[in-house]
């Protein structure tokens, strides 16, 4: 039960869901309240989403942003959206075409968007394998080569060059950590160097240059903070510089220029947490930024477009309650 708690908890509030053929297009002009000025970064609240969740997928590709899948009241969802930094606008892209589901996995390759693994909460619950890639170009998605691990959710995903990879999340009674590589050219996954710490779920992974990094999460011994490198040319982990903020699980992340950013997440399940952390791999150090300016939250994403990071949705812990809000961070 332990293993689900962390779901349960966002599991709340009506959404939306759109269809393909809506004409969705939601603008939002920020109010100058919104703006939060720091010597460590800029914080600026942007259009809100189409309806509150949490759990959800984000990948960025040609300047956009693309989120969809997650909880609302209860229930696992499946609509997507792409988000135009240009004119800070959500429109409605067609829907994931698996079963609706939480806490999956996505990244992007290329031109192309990739989502899979999961839980899904129709027919008494199941955990997932299916994978699919998404064209932005299309707007089409097409089923790839199942991920051959156990079905999963919780796990983390992170792509380098034309790779992707997912690693660790809960199977059952259990947490996996074992890496998986996922060759676009081919359609093929091959086993790769297991995650060498406790296996866990709830994890952050983001990408700097040609190295995967995952730290945070919670394992059966409670949450994580210690940080870890993958090197794609050696197939090996190295530990890193420990996450600098409390033990957490289901933190957001994102990757701006060469720097690494980790902040949100619950720590004991009931502390939300805002802050902001910068993570530098030359000097293995990180540094605190500017907290987050909408409210504290676990179960957010995160994602970076351009030079600019976000972070948006997820869920507050006291009172339970789902968010749609949407937040750009410059750094400086």
């Amino acid at each position: 039960m332990k293993h689900y708690k962390q779901l349960a908890l966002a599991f709340i509030l009506l959404m939306s869901a759109c269809r393909k053929d809506d004409s969705a297009l939601i603008t939002e002009k920020t109010p100058p309240s919104a703006l939060s000025v720091n010597a460590i970064g800029l914080w600026e609240e942007k259009a809100n989403f189409a309806s509150e969740r949490a759990y959800s997928v984000a990948f960025s590709i040609d300047g956009k942003g693309f989120i969809g899948l997650g909880t609302a009241q209860e229930e696992a969802i499946n609509d997507f959206w792409m988000y135009n930094p240009a004119d800070n606008s959500w429109t409605c892209k067609a829907s994931f075409p698996g079963l609706r589901r939480t806490a999956a996995v996505g990244f992007s390759i290329g031109k192309k968007g990739y989502a899979g693994t999961g839980y899904s909460n129709i027919n008494q619950g199941i955990s997932l394998k299916d994978f699919w890639e998404y064209s932005p170009e299309t707007d089409c998605w097409t089923r790839k080569a199942d991920f051959p691990g156990t079905a999963r959710f919780a796990a983390v995903g992170f792509s380098i060059g034309d790779k992707g990879y997912i690693v660790t999340g809960s199977i059952g009674q259990t947490d996996s950590n074992y890496l998986w590589e996922f060759d676009s050219k081919t359609n093929t996954w091959t086993r790769k160097a297991d995650f060498p710490s406790e296996a866990r779920q709830y994890a952050v992974a983001f990408t700097i240059g040609m190295k995967g990094y995952l730290g945070t999460g919670i394992s059966l011994n409670g949450d994580k903070n210690d940080f870890w490198e993958y090197s794609q040319s050696t197939d090996q982990w190295v530990k890193k510089a420990s996450f600098a903020g409390s033990i957490r699980h289901s933190a957001a992340g994102f990757t701006i220029g060469d720097l690494g950013y980790l902040g949100t997440g619950v720590s004991n399940f009931n502390d939300d947490n805002k802050d902001l952390w910068e993570y530098n791999p030359v000097t293995d150090k990180w540094l605190q930024k500017a907290d987050f300016q909408g409210q504290a939250r676990f179960a957010a994403t995160g994602l970076s477009i351009g030079s600019k990071g976000y972070i948006g949705f997820g869920t507050q812990s006291v009172p339970t309650t789902n968010l749609s809000d949407f937040w750009q961070f410059t750094a400086n």
